[in-house]
């Protein structure tokens, strides 16, 4: 990443004199104990500076050397209504450097998870000033791709919830290291709710979350393989909580998120022997986000396999070491539904989950998706528009974010929801880099760039 975020450890680690107060050497030895993400981790961010750069200074970059290109657009694509239009904004915050996973709270501020493991709040700009400040500091948590607040919670504190785990690791690394971590105001001290949720040695991991009307916690869980056969570089097996839409009841009083297994590491063979989190959907090969919509319905965006990455499943005893490409999706997620990504884990008790299928597959043995989103884009951060801005045209539209252009796209659904009637771009080609986006009352639609800038778009009045 920046030199920014080097600087910044350095400044928590070794930036306290002897005469300091007590209570900030306690916080730098708390960030000293902690883990700065992998060098490889750091890297990836890195190779994106000089797209936040260029957002920052409203240039349009394309960099077709950083992600495999042949891209298509959209199923059910349209030209965007005249009437809606957004004016593009670039905020200046020196504590986001490496930005991912963002949400709005419930006191009108927007928080910023980072892979430095650190969360940054900030008011919008419409309200003057943003006064941007750490919730909790950098190495608090490890790389942070979900958040999400309770709506279900009664206290009136701050109560915030983190999907965290640590990305691009080494093979022989423990395969088991994600978490979901709640914290609370006024002390915002870490909290583990669930641990040993399944990560890859790249960076599909546990993704977003996000709560229903029930209190129950849905996980976007990454899977391990390309497409379901583990080869080098992303060469771990399958477990049984990966590649899923995992449901955790934290209502339940007896609740259990201490997930243990059988093995250390991750084999075809590797039971789950406690914990209460489950396996809600599955064949998903990384969703890095959901949202529950209004309707009651959950949907998910999905991204699709790359020949570049080796290894296809196409049975639980065949496989192929060719690689495959496929359509990132839009998915209606329902329960106990197969959805295509294998898992050979899974298979042993369902064949079906140990074939590939992909996205634009007429076979009857996969959920299909409600849209097929294009090869390569990285379909990313989504979420339910519900500002009645422009007339209301878009409440009740889904709206989300392509890594590969930092495009914004809105969804509109059928009256049931069923259905997926046009989609449409809302501002195109900021950069390569986006990821997470947060949807705020006025209607504006906040992006993360992992390169290190947050730009949003607000609606023209």
């Amino acid at each position: 990443m920046k030199k920014l975020i080097i600087t910044l450890f350095i400044l928590f680690i070794f930036g306290c004199t002897t005469e300091a107060p007590v209570v900030e050497n306690i916080e730098v030895l708390a960030v000293e104990n902690k883990k700065k993400p992998e060098e490889k981790m750091i890297g990836v961010a890195r190779s994106y500076e000089d797209e936040a750069q260029a957002i920052k200074e409203n240039k349009i970059i394309d960099q077709p050397k950083k992600i495999i290109t042949n891209t298509n657009g959209p199923q059910y694509e349209v030209a965007r209504d005249k009437d809606i239009n957004f004016d593009l904004n670039v905020l200046e915050i020196k504590e986001i450097t490496m930005p991912a996973s963002i949400t709005y709270g419930p006191d009108g501020r927007l928080y910023v998870g980072q892979l430095d493991g650190s969360i940054v709040a900030f008011t919008q700009p419409s309200l003057d000033s943003i006064s941007p400040e750490y919730i909790v500091g950098p190495g608090t948590f490890e790389q942070i791709l979900g958040l999400a607040f309770n709506q279900n919670e009664p206290s009136g504190l701050i109560t915030l919830y983190v999907s965290h785990s640590r990305l691009h690791t080494k093979t022989e690394d423990p395969p088991f290291q994600g978490k979901i971590s709640k914290i609370e105001e006024p002390e915002f001290d870490p909290e583990t709710v669930i641990s040993g949720l399944p990560v890859q040695t790249g960076d599909h991991a546990n993704n977003g979350i996000a709560f229903d009307q029930k209190g129950r916690l849905f996980i976007a869980q990454g899977g391990s393989t390309n497409a379901g056969l583990p080869i080098a570089p992303l060469d771990r097996d399958e477990t049984p909580l990966s590649g899923a839409i995992l449901v955790a009841d934290l209502s339940d009083p007896n609740f259990d998120g201490e997930i243990k297994y059988n093995t250390e590491r991750a084999t075809h063979q590797t039971n789950k022997i406690s914990g209460d989190v489950k396996v809600f959907a599955s064949g998903f090969r990384n969703p890095f986000d959901l949202v529950i919509h209004s309707n009651g319905k959950i949907y998910s965006t999905d991204n699709g396999p790359s020949k570049y990455f080796r290894g296809e499943s196409i049975s639980c005893f065949e496989d192929s070491s060719m690689g495959v490409d496929g359509p990132d999706e839009l998915n209606l997620v329902e329960e106990g539904y197969y959805y295509g990504h294998p898992n050979r884990n899974r298979g042993r008790f369902n064949k079906d989950e140990c074939t590939y299928y992909s996205g634009d597959s007429s076979s009857k043995e996969i959920m299909q998706p409600i849209a097929l989103l294009g090869n390569f884009l990285s379909a990313n951060g989504i979420g339910e528009y519900y500002s009645d801005v422009f007339d209301g045209k878009m409440i009740g539209d889904l709206v989300y974010v392509d890594f590969k252009n930092g495009e914004v796209w809105r969804v509109e659904l059928s009256s049931d929801g069923q259905r997926v009637e046009a989609i449409s771009s809302l501002y195109e080609k900021v950069a390569t880099g986006a990821v997470d986006l947060a949807l705020t009352p006025d209607g504006a639609i906040y992006v993360t760039h992992v390169g290190g800038a947050i730009y949003y778009l607000s609606p023209m009045k």
